[in-house]
């Protein structure tokens, strides 16, 4: 190659071999189907998504074939992660979940978001954290919990940059689950989760909230 002049190359490509397969995502305790149960495939550099039908059926098209970690999950069940899946023109994909409570954030399960009309920033938003610090003190951890399904957490701006870029100040945000029947099905239940809380100056800083 020389500087300043064009340089061809000749190449022949040769298309990636993509697949379509059946999926099918049940109950283990009952062994029918999950409605709408979500699935995320993701390869380290592609991700496909598929939700499920009524009857949990769902169909994968123009997925290549690769090794996968795959995400299956549904509210009120666990999620389940699946890794270094190899996905090609074998056997159908079939799933089985457990029933509970349950999100890490894998997944986009439903939560609703809400805030004061004087919020200007610092949102509840999903996503991968992005770290910030005040001096020597993390104000924003910049991972998930240890331990947690993904990457992804629920955070108060995430914006990154300084500890004041993306804050929450001058009113209130809300961040709303789907709905749990708890009465009917558990005795005493306990709702555990993980946050994260930094205050700078009487200045709320951003939250994680990580279940």
């Amino acid at each position: 190659m020389v500087n300043g002049e064009l340089f061809e190359l000749d190449v022949q490509l040769v298309p990636l071999t993509q697949y379509q397969k059946q999926g099918f995502v049940f109950e283990t305790a009952s062994a029918t189907g999950v409605p709408a149960a979500q699935i995320l495939m993701d390869n380290g550099e592609t991700q496909f998504t598929f939700v499920a039908d009524e009857q949990g059926n769902f169909l994968m098209t123009g997925v290549y074939e690769s090794v996968y970690d795959i995400y299956v999950g549904a509210w009120g069940y666990h999620t389940l992660l699946l890794e270094d899946v190899v996905i090609d023109n074998n056997e159908d994909f079939i799933v089985e979940l457990d029933k509970g409570y349950e999100d890490g954030f894998a997944l986009d399960l439903g939560w609703i978001t809400t805030a004061d009309a004087n919020v200007r920033a610092g949102f509840w938003e999903r996503g991968e954290p992005i770290g910030t610090y005040s001096g020597a003190n993390i104000g924003n951890p910049e991972f998930d919990m240890e331990g947690d399904l993904g990457d992804q957490c629920f955070v108060t701006g995430n914006a990154g940059g300084s500890i004041s870029g993306d804050d929450l100040d001058g009113g209130e945000v809300v961040l709303i689950s789907p709905a749990m029947q708890l009465a009917s099905t558990y005795v005493s239940p306990v709702l555990e989760y993980n946050a994260w809380l930094f205050w700078v100056a009487e200045t709320a800083c951003p939250m994680i909230l990580c279940l």
